[in-house]
């Protein structure tokens, strides 16, 4: 059994015990997101928390724990992991929140990711950039924690570069997280203060 279906019901009961920091999460990505629409997809869908704040019917989760809580709230699970999923239709917006880290090959996943979206379609990533100023003081007390054992934090200048790498260009960002404490952090434009860092990005057109 995997590390997160060993922790999913503990993953769970994080959004409960941080219920004004994924408040301020959520918001961030709502923000970023409130010009888009159609059909949409999140990779690595976890227990299905945000996808139900989103309105997103379809997840991808490696996790079979996980993905049953998923898929008790509603959601449509495929079992699988970022590099490996397959699916037979195209989605308007693709989301993948706090994935990045625990990801064998991360350009892989967004080259697969592309098969999955429109070509007009667009990826909403989150993730803990810990190059920012929070991100710095975060990643020093939490980098030991059980859960993120196995974790490969990112900084927002590698997270770009293989974006760019896989044919996307970045057109907005936000971010949010600027302290430990469970209060609700009004999120913000830019990368460099907030430990959570959301992108919005294109598939880049071909010239």
């Amino acid at each position: 059994m995997g590390t997160f279906d060993k922790m999913a019901e503990t993953y769970e009961g994080w959004f409960q015990k941080n219920n004004l920091i994924f408040k301020s999460e959520l918001d961030a990505i709502k923000d970023i997101a409130s010009d888009l629409s159609g059909d949409k997809i999140e990779i690595g869908v976890g227990t299905g928390n945000f996808a139900i704040a989103l309105g997103i019917a379809d997840g991808v989760e490696p996790s079979l724990e996980m993905g049953k809580i998923a898929t008790s709230k509603g959601i449509n699970v495929i079992t699988n992991s970022a590099e490996e999923f397959t699916i037979d239709k195209q989605y308007d917006v693709a989301f993948m929140i706090t994935v990045d880290c625990f990801l064998t090959d991360i350009c892989k996943a967004f080259l697969n990711i592309k098969k999955a979206i429109k070509s007009d379609g667009h990826l909403i990533m989150a993730f803990l950039n810990i190059d920012s100023t929070f991100g710095k003081k975060w990643y020093s007390e939490k980098k030991n924690h059980p859960a993120y054992i196995d974790a490969k934090f990112n900084m927002y200048t590698k997270i770009s570069n293989q974006l760019k790498e896989c044919g996307y260009e970045i057109v907005d960002t936000r971010q949010t997280i600027f302290k430990f404490e469970n209060e609700y952090q009004q999120h913000k434009s830019g990368v460099d203060d907030g430990l959570f860092c959301v992108l919005k990005a294109r598939i880049k057109s071909e010239e």
